[in-house]
Order: C-alpha cells, then sequence, then structure tokens
C-alpha cells in the first residue's frame, strides 16, 4: 500500500507557510557568511536614509528630505534600525531579521495569494515547497541586506491579490499597496495600467 503525504497534495494555510520561511531563513541568513563589512552600496545607503526620519532630535514623517528616494522604502528599514538600537545588534543582523519578514511575506503570503487569484485554485503543500526550494537557491543571499526589490515586490503582489476580492475596500487596499510599491520603486508605475484593467 503507497503511503500517501496528505501534507504535501493539500494547500497549506498562510500562518504554516509563513512560520516555513521564517524558520528556513532565520537557519540560513546567520550561516550564509556575510559580514558587516559587505553591508555597501545600496544596502547601506536604505539603512542610512531610515535615519532621516529622527534628525531632528525625534520622528518626523516631514524630516525626510531626499527628495529623489520615495520615503516608504527607508520608513519601512526604521523598525530594524530600532531593533538594532535596543539590542546592541549590528546592521547586518537588524537586515537579516528584516529580510526574513519579508520573505515570510512575500513566499508566505503574497505569492501563493497571486498563485490562487491567478490559476483559480490554491497551491498544494508540495508545490509551494518546491517554489519556496526554488526561492532559497537563486534568492536566498538577497535578505542579507535592506534594499528596496523585495518590500515592493511583496506590496505589489498583495495589491494583486486584493484586487481578486469583492468590494471598494479591497480596492482601495490594492490602490493602496500599489502606491506603496511605486513609492519604494518608481518602476512599478509601468503596472498600474494592468491593475486599472
Amino acid at each position: 500500500m503507497p503511503i500517501r503525504f496528505s501534507f504535501l497534495s493539500a494547500p497549506w494555510p498562510a500562518r504554516w507557510r509563513v512560520l516555513a520561511v521564517l524558520a528556513l531563513y532565520a537557519a540560513y541568513l546567520p550561516l550564509s557568511g556575510y559580514t558587516v563589512n559587505q553591508f555597501r552600496f545600496d544596502a547601506a545607503e536604505y539603512w542610512e536614509l531610515s535615519l532621516k526620519f529622527t534628525q531632528s532630535g525625534g520622528f518626523s514623517l516631514l524630516a525626510f528630505d531626499t527628495p529623489l528616494r520615495g520615503y516608504l522604502g527607508p520608513l519601512l528599514v526604521l523598525p530594524a534600525r530600532l531593533l538594532c538600537h535596543f539590542t546592541g545588534w549590528s546592521m547586518l543582523t537588524g537586515a537579516r531579521v528584516l529580510g526574513a519578514g519579508w520573505a515570510a511575506i512575500l513566499f508566505g503570503v503574497a505569492v501563493p495569494q497571486l498563485w490562487a487569484q491567478a490559476t483559480g485554485r490554491a497551491l498544494s503543500g508540495g508545490r509551494w515547497l518546491v517554489l519556496l526550494g526554488l526561492t532559497l537557491i537563486f534568492w536566498r543571499d538577497y535578505f542579507n541586506f535592506t534594499l528596496s526589490d523585495v518590500p515592493a515586490l511583496a506590496l505589489l503582489l498583495l495589491g494583486l491579490a486584493a484586487l481578486s476580492r469583492r468590494g471598494w475596500g479591497w480596492a482601495a487596499v490594492a490602490g493602496l499597496m500599489l502606491a506603496a510599491a511605486i513609492n519604494i520603486r518608481p518602476i512599478y508605475l509601468a503596472s498600474a495600467p494592468g491593475m486599472l484593467w
């Protein structure tokens, strides 16, 4: 009699997927071999841009004075920066905590939601595990750094998933997600006609 793995054929609840991604990236990222000295270029720039909100001694959205950057990307880095401030952790550790959270949102919620919307059926546990394995192979080191690509992509995909629900409230959520994605990565303005359609 063949062994049946029903957990592979049935869709997993979102909370299981999120916990699986968090566990996977929490185990991998500290072993990835990156050091604080490798936290440079765009990653370091986003880390430093998050300080703009507190340059007047307190927190203010109006204190952000970099007109060529959207404010939402650096604002989303601020919790990791505060975590490092209060715990004494390095910026690389803060970026890893933030990266594991974004990986969980993208691979545990946004991609499976978009799959269900596009195909009309939920992603099975086995297929989702294959997807998770492929993302670990191709994107694993990305989550060591505070870059804008994954947050913008996750928000865009969540906005697309919100469009599959009926009602003006969900349309407003989709619009807010699209606006957030565009504020972080202006190239996503190209997705606006598709979302409106």
